[in-house]
């Protein structure tokens, strides 16, 4: 864009000439500001919408086993459930089992991501079948679980890390320090 000056004209034509490139130029300008705004929001709008399906946690249900502390238990098929931030997991027992029924189940455990902090990761050594679920607060109980498959166990990871990182947990840095067995409520109220 050439640079216009209004100062003294000597003619009418040098002036006319002035406000013509004047206006020319505005014009360019207010083109190229409104080409890159609309392209910016473009970018940023589908962004947006690329981010939201690729990081906003979905629900999952399925089995897992689930490693016992008990020295005879061991490793336990359990129905888990991830949900709303939470993660719950189910006994199953044969009843349980008979397709097709609507069975009413009591979760064994519930992992509530909005009332504390928790970290999911890959428990060494397994072949990355296994990983393990911890409570910030106590860490001498890591929640330990295992996949059929590694593709699985991969899913399993990645949703609940989805879970954690929309949790209000995380965002208030929330620590269970104190509490006895937290994880067999499904809320902990201030006086508990």
């Amino acid at each position: 864009m050439e640079s216009c000056s209004l100062g003294h004209h000597s003619n009418a034509g040098d002036l006319l000439n002035a406000k013509s490139q004047l206006s020319s130029g505005l014009h360019n300008l207010l083109h190229i500001r409104l080409t890159t705004t609309f392209k910016i929001k473009s970018r940023v709008e589908s962004s947006g919408k690329e981010l939201d399906s690729v990081r906003l946690p979905k629900d999952k249900r399925g089995l897992l086993f689930k490693y016992s502390p008990s020295w005879f238990a061991g490793w336990q098929e359990r129905y888990v459930q991830l949900v709303d931030r939470k993660l719950k997991y189910f006994k199953l027992s044969s009843k349980n089992k008979v397709l097709g029924e609507d069975v009413e189940m009591i979760p064994q455990g519930v992992f509530n991501f909005d009332q504390f902090m928790f970290e999911v990761e890959e428990v060494p050594d397994s072949k990355g079948l296994c990983f393990s679920i911890n409570i910030f607060g106590i860490p001498e109980r890591k929640f330990k679980f295992r996949a059929d498959s590694v593709e699985e166990s991969v899913a399993w990871q990645q949703e609940i890390k989805r879970h954690i990182d929309y949790s209000e947990g995380k965002k208030f840095n929330r620590s269970a320090l104190g509490l006895q067995k937290p994880w067999k409520f499904d809320c902990i109220s201030e006086n508990q």
